[in-house]
């Protein structure tokens, strides 16, 4: 092989880091680039100890024991035994650390079975390697539904075409197929393939690797593992510091009136052997009352909190309402410090594919000029018929168009029937139901084309393809027929298609821009159609614009823009189609339930803005009766002067700059729906305050076209910049991950995408409708708890002794006292909160409240 050399930016989490990456053929051995093996561990063995104490003693409460075991080590001084406070504490934290060493244990097995995975690298012959020896500039060899181990530029494939296919369905939530190529002159990002990516339908693909281990894509995308703490764990240390200031004054107090004591009596009593006054003892006396004093702060508070928690979670994940009879699961338990947060819920951010959706998309209406059909699925339709007082030639290009302007992909399974594969699963339920009505897409050879048009099989040829995106909108091919006619074939948003048409009357326009708006009013997805005819000599001049167009590697995608522009006019319409994107089972209800709490839920999604917005409506995440603000802009001033026009329309007060804001107790009736794009606008210091002003006054934001990276930024904005907050991020894919680990509560869903965010996320349940039980039963139930247990442990220990102190302070006294002590402070605790939480979850304490869904606070 020949020694080759390709410069790279190099990737890094520091701004402004843009050193060039020089690769050289066969393996570079350069030391700054990172090892492939992935590590996700919170702890190394070195440490784990330090890291694991100054978590631990970041409670002030085990501060506080900790502080109190030493001085009773002091000889003279401690009133009571030496192991009193030391012996309970340590049995704490040996439970603690015992936990988190078994957690951790589990996310170092988690990153070994990912690091031994199996790939082909090339050194002088094929074999076969871990993914955890493979380094920058190895070439591999991946096979059919295989995961690429690293991000890799693509150097030939098995395909004539020189193509293949990958699924992303573990970055972005996408099931579907994208398109790769191998490099030809100039790099791109359609040839490289990323780490975590599976190869589809292409028999093996050759590449080069680029990007390794903490590097590649997903892995920078990512966050590490962090320690949450719920703010009951905040208020109780607010509460410990309360209390250290009512003891360090009474301790104070006691520590004068004894030493005052000593004084008038050494002076007054001579036999009792004489005091000096020049020997200052107030400090013994007060290290003495302190420790005497010590039990207003509990030891046993702690362990109760624990002991509720692990039951709470026992109660959660043997719930048998939360079983999913889709993944065949529970509802999983992975963080109970954060337990009673549930209760706390404000904020919602989710993800939409396989969250809210099932992501299976089905064709439901077809529109040719003003009549429409609606498909049940049932029975096959002879569409010739249904159509029959539809134009012939205009019904066989609708058809056609559907069949050809597509970047669908037949694959053929078993049993023969051939499976539909997409970068748009638009595309594969238009195909899947044509497929069902006899009108079939055979294969996808190169630029050749065989379909079944009701029986009669032809091969068309694919001149031009022209990609959709989300400025252009819309997606065209020029394609030639076996009876040698050329057609340009245009599908794509409704208000890019009529803007391009040659006539905006007749009956095909009227009709077609009715059916339309009926289809959008039912919450479907809508696709407009159109065409025309292209004679030969026109056809060339295209084909040598493209070519040139492409060929033009410092501005190519302005020059084929342009190219397509001049040629995408004049067109006429074809007809309309109608898609169904399928929600789980009862979301709509779950987020209606969400929204009367007062809970304000934000939607957070890859899909392009049409998509989000249809979505919205089908889940009762925005409605036709809420003022639906798109931001638009293409700079930040125009953003700026966009959000300042919405303040001013809504009446919404802006709030000084940099100052944390309130958050609302009533919103405006609009809604927010944004695009990537105009997100890294509206996050920019000079717009970030005037966009969170209008966020937090809105009833629903939905953002798409987002990266997992702006998922996290936009959940970080709301979690520090407003008060009194506490997020909650829900999503089933690895592209969910860094937003689930920055909230205060994450929720995994074990679905299609795989276990990603269910191993990530703090609890995992099978369905976006369990999220209600989770939050307004257990999460309610878990807060009253925890809250309680808090603020009467005392008061409750007073009553049980029958407020008297005499048998507490008589074994104090006694060695033996260490474990009855101990235990005696148990007891009282356990007893109430075990029997209440067995009381608490009932039938009737659950239905009243599901009835008062607002009353989700205590």
């Amino acid at each position: 092989m020949n020694i080759e050399t390709f410069k790279f930016w190099k990737r890094s989490n520091r701004q402004g880091d843009q050193e060039n990456r020089v690769i050289t053929l066969p393996r570079n051995r350069q030391s700054e680039f990172p090892t492939n093996k992935i590590n996700t561990a919170l702890y190394s063995p070195l440490s784990f100890i330090p890291l694991f104490l100054i978590g631990q003693f970041s409670k002030l409460a085990n501060l506080y024991f900790l502080i109190i075991g030493l001085l009773e080590q002091i000889p003279g001084v401690s009133p009571v035994g030496r192991f009193i406070t030391l012996v309970p504490l340590c049995m704490i934290l040996f439970v603690s650390m015992v936990k988190e060493i078994i957690e951790d244990i589990k996310r170092r097995s988690s990153d070994t079975t990912v690091n031994s995975l199996k790939c082909q690298v090339f050194t002088k012959q094929w074999r076969r390697t871990s993914w955890g020896d493979i380094h920058v500039g190895d070439i591999v060899r991946v096979s059919t539904d295989q995961t690429f181990p690293a991000d890799v530029v693509l150097l030939t494939t098995s395909e004539p075409s020189r193509t293949c296919y990958v699924q992303t369905s573990s970055l972005d939530g996408e099931t579907n197929y994208k398109i790769r190529y191998p490099i030809p002159i100039a790099i791109d990002c359609e040839n490289v393939v990323l780490r975590g990516s599976q190869l589809k339908n292409t028999h093996w693909v050759i590449g080069v690797v680029v990007y390794t281990g903490s590097e590649t894509k997903i892995m920078l995308n990512s966050t590490r593992n962090v320690i949450k703490r719920s703010t009951v764990d905040y208020a109780t240390n607010w509460l410990v510091l309360c209390l250290m200031g009512i003891l360090l004054c009474l301790t104070a107090i006691c520590a004068v009136f004894y030493e005052s004591f000593l004084r008038e009596v050494g002076s007054k009593h001579t036999y009792l052997g004489g005091f000096d006054h020049s020997q200052f003892t107030f400090h013994y006396s007060f290290i003495t009352f302190f420790i005497l004093f010590h039990n207003i702060i509990p030891i046993s508070l702690v362990v109760t909190l624990e002991i509720v928690k692990m039951i709470q979670s026992y109660v959660i994940s043997h719930d048998p309402q939360l079983y999913s009879k889709t993944s065949e699961t529970n509802a999983i338990v992975k963080t109970s410090a954060i337990i009673e947060e549930l209760g706390q819920i404000n904020y919602i951010f989710t993800d939409k594919t396989g969250t809210l959706t099932c992501n299976e998309m089905i064709l439901r209406e077809i529109s040719i000029g003003s009549q429409k059909h609606q498909l049940t699925g049932q029975l096959p339709v002879d569409f010739s018929y249904v159509f029959k007082n539809v134009d012939k030639t205009t019904f066989d290009l609708f058809v056609m168009n559907l069949l050809l302007c597509n970047t669908v992909v037949p694959e053929e399974g078993q049993d023969s029937r051939i499976s539909f594969q997409s970068s748009s699963p638009d595309e594969t339920a238009i195909l899947s139901a044509l497929y069902d009505n006899n009108y079939k897409l055979l294969k996808r050879n190169g630029n050749e084309i065989t379909i079944d048009f009701n029986g009669v099989v032809e091969n068309w040829t694919v001149l031009a393809h022209i990609d959709f995106t989300s400025e252009r909108k819309r997606m065209s091919v020029i394609v030639q027929s076996p009876r040698d006619e050329i057609y340009l074939f245009m599908k794509g948003a409704d208000v890019v298609i009529f803007e391009r048409l040659g006539s905006h009357e007749g009956e095909m326009y009227e009709g077609t821009f009715r059916n339309l708006e009926i289809f959008a009013l039912n919450g479907l997805r809508t696709l407009c159609l159109a065409y025309k005819r292209i004679s030969h000599d026109e056809c060339k001049v295209i084909l040598s614009d493209f070519q040139q167009a492409i060929t033009n590697i410092a501005e190519r995608d302005v020059e084929i823009e342009k190219v397509a522009d001049r040629i995408e006019r004049d067109l006429q319409i074809l007809g309309a189609t109608g898609i169904e994107d399928r929600l789980q089972d009862r979301v709509p209800e779950t987020i209606q339930a969400l929204r009367k709490a007062n809970i304000k839920i934000w939607m957070l999604t890859g899909d392009k803005l049409e998509t989000a917005i249809n979505i919205g409506y089908s889940c009762n995440l925005i409605d036709h009766e809420i003022d639906l603000k798109v931001i638009s802009c293409n700079d930040i001033d125009s953003c700026r002067q966009l959000l300042e026009s919405i303040l001013l329309e809504k009446g919404i007060p802006s709030t000084e700059f940099g100052k944390i804001r309130q958050n609302p107790a009533r919103h405006a009736n609009f809604s927010i729906v944004i695009t990537g794009k105009e997100l890294a606008f509206a996050l920019d210091p000079a717009c970030v305050d005037i966009f969170i002003d209008v966020v937090i006054h809105s009833k629903s934001v939905i953002c798409c076209r987002v990266s997992p990276l702006q998922k996290q930024n936009v959940l970080l904005m709301i979690k520090q910049q407003v008060n009194d907050t506490i997020t909650l991020a829900i999503g089933d894919g690895a592209n969910d991950c860094s937003m689930i680990k920055a909230a205060n509560v994450g929720v995994g869903i074990i679905g299609k995408e795989g276990m990603q965010a269910a191993n990530t996320a703090d609890f995992a349940i099978g369905e976006f409708s369990h999220l209600t039980r989770l939050l307004f039963v257990h999460g309610a139930a878990s807060y009253r708890l925890i809250v309680y247990i808090s603020v009467f442990t005392k008061i409750l220990f007073s009553i049980y002794c029958h407020f008297s102190t005499t048998s507490l302070t008589y074994f104090l006294v006694k060695w033996s006292s260490v474990v009855y002590i101990w235990l005696c402070s148990m007891y009282f605790t356990p007893h109430c909160p075990l029997f209440v939480l067995d009381c608490w979850i009932n039938r009737a304490h659950v239905r009243r409240i599901l009835m008062y869904l607002t009353c989700t606070k205590a």
